[in-house]
């Protein structure tokens, strides 16, 4: 049986910290999308030394490099004293009301963790590399589906909150003259939960670069129409700073 390091409520979907991408049994997550939260902390997750991408603090003020711990890439987040955490080896993800993995993502950080009073381990926005399920290398559009439906499940665990069509472009990263792709959604949440902070709406947005042979897709899941929401430049920086990482071979 998989062990759950810790689960919180973060936008709508029963959101869980997993040890070795092993998705929760359902005595171990918290059920239904929205339901009550056993939440905790992001520290209280695996090591964070165990990842390449949390080795060193950064110096005060300065965003903070997130690598990834099984690809040649890295991704910026602002610094701690901007509400930023990082998340280390942990490996994030939506689960079902039976603890099935619905969409997971690797060495994550997350934007105000806790600022919900009454719902402790809340986060207004977090980010990671998605993680295909199936090991498969996805576009950005197939990965924002997945992400979608994961996000979007609703507490019966058979129907979906509407979201957006998504929408696709293409942008060029603060890496050379590298492109990304981007896709987003937005979800528009109907089981409202004041107590939990859950939000009206929720943003996915991924974005893919290909470089050198090698495929990277950075997930974002931001919850909208909240008084402490993730500014949109913060947003776009964070994803424009997706690289390659020379020299670091992929494990």
């Amino acid at each position: 049986m998989a062990a759950v390091v810790a689960v919180m409520v973060v936008a709508i979907g029963a959101f869980a910290l997993l040890r070795d991408d092993d998705a929760p049994s359902a005595a171990e997550s918290t059920g239904a999308p929205g339901g009550s939260s056993t939440s905790a902390s992001p520290s209280s997750a695996s090591s964070a030394s165990s990842s390449p991408g949390s080795s060193a603090t950064p110096a005060e003020g300065r965003w903070q490099t997130i690598a990834s711990s099984s690809l040649p890439f890295a991704y910026l987040v602002p610094a701690a004293r901007e509400g930023w955490t990082r998340g280390g080896a942990e490996t994030a993800g939506y689960v079902d009301a039976h603890g099935k993995a619905l969409a997971k993502a690797q060495d994550p950080a997350y934007f105000k963790v806790g600022s919900c009073a009454s719902g402790k381990g809340v986060a207004r926005a977090w980010v990671g590399f998605s993680a295909s399920p199936t090991g498969v290398v996805e576009t950005s559009r197939a990965a924002a589906a997945a992400w979608a439906n994961a996000v979007s499940l609703r507490a019966d665990g058979k129907t979906h909150d509407t979201f957006t069509p998504f929408v696709s472009r293409t942008v060029k990263t603060d890496s050379g003259d590298a492109t990304a792709t981007q896709t987003s959604t937005v979800v528009s949440v109907s089981e409202l939960n004041a107590e939990l902070c859950i939000p009206p709406r929720v943003e996915i947005t991924t974005s893919t670069v290909k470089q050198d042979g090698l495929t990277a897709t950075l997930v974002m899941v931001r919850d909208l129409d909240v008084a402490d929401q993730l500014p949109d430049d913060i947003k776009d920086r964070i994803l424009r700073s997706l690289r390659p990482t020379p020299g670091v071979p992929a494990s």
